[in-house]
C-alpha cells in the first residue's frame, strides 16, 4: 500500500509539473502571438536570391534549406524557459557578405524554438559591419546589403546612426535599425533586425 501511495504521489507530481510547464509555454507563445502549426509567410530576409520562410518551420526543415543552426545559446532571450524553449545562436556563413579574406558583414542570428516540436516561433538578428564606413564606401555597402540580404530596403537603407525602417505585412512586423560605433561598447557599425508577429484581430460581425 505504501508503494502504491508513493507511486500515486509521484505520478500526480509529474502530472502537475507537466501541466504547469504546458501552461507556461502557452503563455509565452501567446505573448509572442504565435500559433503552433500555422503557416507564416516568408520574411524579407533573402537566402540565395529568394525570400526565406523561417517562422513556423522546424529546425530540421531550415537545415534542409541549407541554414546552419546547431549552437544552443545559454544566454538567450528565453534561457529561463529551458527546457520548454531553446534559443539557438547562429553565425551562418550563408548570410555573410565577404569583402576579401577577413572583412565582411557578419551575421549573428537568434532562433527561438519550441522544444516539443522544434518549431521556430521567433527570430532576431544583428549584422556587424567589419569594414570602414565612409562616404566613399556607403554606397557599395548598402548595395551589398540590399542585394544579398534585404531587397526590400533598396532605396531606403541609410548607414546613419539610429536609422530605422518598419515593414508590416499584417501577419508580422519587421524592424531594422542601424547603430554606429560608440566610444564605449560597440566598435562596429551594425544593422539589427527583429520580427514581431502581430496580434490576431477578430473580425466584427456585420
Amino acid at each position: 500500500m505504501k508503494l502504491y501511495i508513493s507511486l500515486l504521489i509521484l505520478s500526480l507530481t509529474s502530472l502537475k509539473g507537466y501541466t504547469q510547464s504546458t501552461t507556461y509555454l502557452n503563455e509565452i507563445l501567446q505573448q509572442h502571438n504565435y500559433t503552433i502549426g500555422q503557416k507564416y509567410p516568408p520574411l524579407s530576409l533573402f537566402l540565395k536570391g529568394k525570400a526565406v520562410s523561417i517562422l513556423g518551420k522546424t529546425i530540421q526543415q531550415l537545415e534542409q534549406q541549407g541554414l546552419d543552426i546547431h549552437t544552443l545559446d545559454p544566454n538567450g532571450q528565453h534561457s529561463n524557459h529551458f527546457p520548454d524553449i531553446y534559443d539557438y545562436l547562429s553565425n551562418d556563413e550563408t548570410f555573410r557578405i565577404s569583402f576579401g579574406e577577413t572583412q565582411g558583414i557578419n551575421p549573428s542570428i537568434s532562433y527561438h524554438v519550441i522544444t516539443k516540436n522544434n518549431e521556430v516561433f521567433g527570430i532576431s538578428a544583428n549584422w556587424l559591419i567589419d569594414y570602414e564606413v565612409t562616404s566613399s564606401t556607403i554606397t557599395q555597402l548598402t548595395k551589398n546589403i540590399t542585394t544579398h540580404l534585404f531587397p526590400i530596403l533598396k532605396g531606403k537603407l541609410k548607414l546613419e546612426d539610429q536609422w530605422e525602417y518598419i515593414s508590416d505585412n499584417n501577419v508580422f512586423t519587421e524592424l531594422w535599425r542601424v547603430n554606429a560605433p560608440q566610444k564605449r561598447g560597440r566598435s562596429y557599425w551594425s544593422l539589427s533586425y527583429k520580427v514581431t508577429i502581430n496580434p490576431v484581430t477578430k473580425k466584427k460581425k456585420p
